[in-house]
């Protein structure tokens, strides 16, 4: 994961911040971590970089503006959208409808956080591992 951007953590939960801090700093130490509390502060933080996210994995439950109405937002947005920054849900509790709620959105995955520190730090690292071999649009620029 050297070559990525950051990865985007929105949370407003310190507790929840400070367990994916944790377990990202044993599983991807060289990855930078950005925490934000919302998705208003997320479209900010698009708005005023450059700098393309490897990752953005969100609660769903945020002040302003939750996860699938962050997700909405990015679908509008063409230049965003044509970045294809992976957006994930790491959530809880979890139901029938937030998925269908959630994939009626695009994004592209909702886990369920997991109750324990191992649990989650498999779940994440998981995560990490598919994007990491996932081939994506941005590899391609100034390639034939």
């Amino acid at each position: 994961m050297g070559n990525h951007g950051p990865i985007i953590i929105i949370d407003e939960d310190e507790d929840d911040r400070e367990l994916v801090s944790t377990i990202l700093n044993q599983i991807a130490p060289d990855t930078q971590i950005i925490f934000l509390e919302n998705g208003q502060q997320l479209l900010d933080y698009l708005e005023k970089t450059d700098q393309l996210p490897f990752l953005i994995i969100s609660e769903i439950f945020t002040p302003i503006l939750n996860g699938l109405e962050v997700m909405e937002r990015l679908n509008q947005l063409s230049a965003l959208k044509s970045k294809a920054i992976p957006f994930i849900l790491l959530t809880s509790p979890v139901d029938k409808h937030l998925v269908e709620e959630a994939y009626k959105v695009h994004v592209q995955g909702i886990f369920e956080k997991k109750p324990s520190l191992e649990e989650m730090k498999v779940q994440l690292q998981a995560i990490l591992d598919y994007w990491t071999l996932s081939l994506e649009p941005n590899q391609f620029e100034g390639k034939k």
